[in-house]
């Protein structure tokens, strides 16, 4: 987490010693308080990161605590199009008339539009007026737009320092190091040898090194010992001594990931860019034909010890418990891990209620959002 405020934060490593701390079971712990491979002998790591996914999918899905958006490119007569697999819910649909001009269009039930709106609607494109939740095909839903668009979208352009993938991003708001033998200068290598760029490191994010409180900003990443372990800033400023020493600690943040969907992809690609705030511009320049949409967002999943949830620290304890209460509930009825199961249970409903109305007051909804209209 940035610097100073991450006194309830808990990355992956972290979440699941305190897991198996919850367990009954004492872990052996590194340097960084991760679980040493040995304190997996009665419940394997794969099955307890599987549990602790589960349950912060569970509290963000439930309380819709994850909101952000993203970009849709239209095609002539096109009336649906699949949404990012991790978007479980649609809030708001904007149509964009030119690359700086858009409107808002009203959500209404698919079967109102027919019979009451504008009847037969799919035999004459048009500029897009309303949308809808339309059809769910197995694990994708779809957003439907009414008229069908009477011409293609205009292309839309990734600006200087926006990167594009097409598998999730890691959480660049917290990922944190120390500095290994070599480090110098203004070069970083990893000790433990952590790939930045699966976690979405980019250049010009931000790198703090906490050891002697300089910062600067990333100008490249390169290969030192594994993939992707070494950085180099183009400058550090503030600090001490304003150089990597083996030994000092850094974390780095900054940066914003979106989903951009196309007719044809199973899934949306993903963009990121150094800045949180900076899309969609200067970033994309969005273009007339197109789709920016806010939705409610599934996380993406934990998958490396130093990642950290999509979710305010407060409740980053409250994933632990949702993950040892499952393991708990899987032993046998009238064995005290049960028991102790259906208490964390308790806990981890009382976190979900806490966080659903922690969510509606950042958002101020008041409620959940309902995706259509009656009439």
């Amino acid at each position: 987490m940035p610097q100073y405020i991450n006194t309830h934060a808990m990355n992956l490593g972290e979440l699941e010693t305190e897991v198996l701390r919850k367990l009954w079971i004492n872990p052996s712990e590194d340097s960084n308080g991760w679980p040493a491979a040995t304190s997996f002998a009665k419940y394997s790591e794969y099955r307890i990161q599987k549990k602790l996914n589960k349950a912060y999918a569970d509290l963000c899905t439930f309380t819709k605590a994850i909101r952000s958006w993203f970009i849709v490119t239209l095609k002539q007569y096109y009336t649906e199009y699949p949404i990012p697999h991790n978007c479980f819910d649609i809030e708001t649909v904007y149509y964009y008339t030119s690359a700086t001009s858009y409107s808002k269009l009203d959500m209404y039930e698919e079967n109102y539009l027919e019979e009451v709106l504008i009847p037969g609607w799919r035999s004459f494109p048009s500029n897009p007026s309303y949308a809808y939740v339309a059809d769910k095909n197995k694990m994708v839903t779809k957003l439907g737009i009414a008229p069908a668009p009477n011409t293609d979208g205009t292309a839309i352009t990734l600006g200087s320092g926006v990167y594009q993938k097409d598998r999730g991003y890691g959480i660049v708001e917290a990922i944190s190091g120390v500095a290994a033998p070599g480090s110098a200068n203004l070069v970083y290598v990893d000790s433990q040898g952590q790939n930045f760029s699966t976690l979405g490191v980019i250049p010009n994010l931000t790198l703090i090194n906490l050891t002697d409180g300089s910062s600067g900003l990333i100008s490249t990443i390169t290969t030192t010992n594994t993939s992707y372990d070494t950085i180099t800033c183009a400058s550090l400023s503030e600090g001490s001594t304003n150089v990597f020493t083996p030994g000092d600690e850094i974390r780095i943040v900054g940066g914003e990931y979106v989903n951009f969907v196309e007719i044809g992809q199973l899934e949306a690609d993903f963009l990121l860019a150094p800045s949180i705030g900076q899309l969609p511009t200067p970033g994309i320049t969005m273009a007339a034909g197109n789709l920016l949409v806010r939705g409610y967002m599934r996380p993406l999943l934990l998958r490396n010890y130093y990642q950290y949830p999509e979710l305010d620290p407060l409740f980053h304890q409250a994933i632990a418990l949702g993950a040892a209460a499952e393991l708990c509930l899987e032993e046998p009825v009238d064995s005290p891990e049960f028991a102790q199961g259906q208490a964390y249970q308790k806990s981890f409903n009382e976190s979900i209620m806490a966080l659903s109305i922690f969510a509606a007051l950042q958002y101020k909804s008041g409620s959940l959002q309902i995706t259509s209209k009656v009439k």
